[in-house]
Formats: structure tokens, sequence, C-alpha cells
């Protein structure tokens, strides 16, 4: 698996969003205000897009307080252009701050596994929130089987006469706490590598 920390391990990364590369800042304008040896940028839909979209999908459920489903992820909350990739620990300062803020979604000091643990956690929050859809899609498959023997006449009591009724009680909280230690999770993520 090609990823981020294998090709920049020990990096600061800028997801930019409202911007294009000709807008954002060069590499002279950037080394006036903090202390890199290097930056490269890479476009949204470019190389390195996968590590970009996961950092986007982190942002928007850490920023949510409801869970998010996962085909949503794409277009809330965050909408990163691209991403700057520079040297490894460069603090955020109050100079960038002020010239580059509204281009700048988030920043994240980047070392060791980092995405691949983030990875891990945002792989874990789906299959939670599956946990979770999962009763309700067995409800309407069950409706869905008794209209279907009703209608052609089958009687099959198994079927019709199964009580949906405590199942309809559950299906809020089903697997809703394992949603919310994933998001609690992926929270702390985002605070331990967020851009300082």
């Amino acid at each position: 698996m090609s990823s981020l920390v294998d090709s920049f391990e020990d990096s600061t990364v800028l997801l930019l969003g409202n911007c294009n590369p000709n807008q954002f800042f060069t590499k002279k304008d950037i080394k006036k205000i903090l202390p890199i040896k290097s930056s490269t940028f890479y476009s949204a839909s470019g190389h390195h897009r996968r590590e970009i979209h996961l950092l986007e999908r982190a942002l928007s459920i850490a920023h949510h307080t409801y869970p998010i489903r996962s085909h949503w992820l794409n277009s809330i909350n965050v909408n990163c252009t691209g991403m700057v990739v520079l040297s490894p620990a460069v603090a955020c300062n109050s100079f960038y701050l002020l010239k580059y803020h509204d281009m700048t979604v988030e920043g994240f000091n980047l070392h060791g596994t980092c995405i691949e643990e983030l990875d891990k956690l945002l792989d874990q929050y789906e299959k939670c929130y599956r946990i979770h859809c999962s009763l309700n899609s067995w409800i309407q498959t069950a409706r869905s089987n008794i209209q279907y023997l009703q209608k052609i006449l089958i009687n099959d009591q198994c079927v019709l006469s199964y009580d949906i009724a405590p199942l309809e009680l559950l299906k809020d909280a089903y697997g809703m706490q394992a949603i919310l230690d994933c998001v609690q999770q992926i929270q702390k993520w985002v605070d331990q590598y967020c851009w300082r």
C-alpha cells in the first residue's frame, strides 16, 4: 500500500480549500513565514488523493455531533482542493494564519504510521455505522417479506406472525454506542495530529 507516510514520513501537511495552486503561496513566500526546507503541492484529484480523502473524512466526522453516513462524508464540511507537504514538525504561527487562514482547511503534523492508524479508525467507523443501519434494514426486509407473502396468499406463520415491534424500539440505539466510541477515537486522532 503506497501511502503518504511511506513517501513523506514525518511531514507537516496542510489541506487547502477554496483555491487553486496559482492562487496559493509560492515556495519563496512560505519560506519567509514558516521555517521549512521544502514544500510540495498536490491536487486533491491527483497524487495522494487517497490520503487527502482520509484526512477530509476524519475532519468531517470529528466536527459533527451526529453520525455521518459514509457516503455523505465527501460533501460535508470539508472540501479540499489540494494539499501542501512541508518539512517535518512545522509549527503554525500567527503570520501564516493572518495571510493564509482563508485558504487553509486544516494542518497536520504527521509521523510514523499515523495515516495507517487513521485508515483503521475510519474503517471501524464505517463498519460500526453499517451495524447501526443493519437492524433498520432487517426491519424493512421483514416488513417486505410479510407484505409479499400476504399478497401471494402463502401462510408461513413464522414470517407472518413475527413481531417487529421490539426491534423498532431498538433501532435508534442499536450500535449507536459503537459509533460514538469510533467518533471519539477519530476526534482524539485529529486532536493529536492537528497542526498547532
